[in-house]
């Protein structure tokens, strides 16, 4: 055990579950079932999209959350 690396939990250290972004909005077109997944709603996504200047969906190129709750938004030209 003195080889072993000492781990966030035994140092009580908060993580993030780690993993791939999660694709809300694709090609201006919003992913239902990956939203439900998460347990949100097209309410809270729109709300979302609008902090990145976004008043329409069909404007959103890509939309992805990650496992920390962070989102990306990439609008369409």
């Amino acid at each position: 055990s003195d080889h072993l690396p000492v781990t966030p939990a035994d140092l009580n250290i908060p993580t993030v579950e780690s993993g791939l972004p999660v694709i809300l909005v694709n090609d201006g077109k919003i992913l239902d079932k990956n939203l439900e997944k998460l347990g949100y709603d097209r309410k809270w996504l729109k709300e979302q999209i609008l902090k990145f200047g976004a008043a329409d969906i069909k404007k959103v190129y890509l939309a992805t959350i990650d496992g920390a709750g962070k989102i990306y938004c990439s609008l369409s030209e």
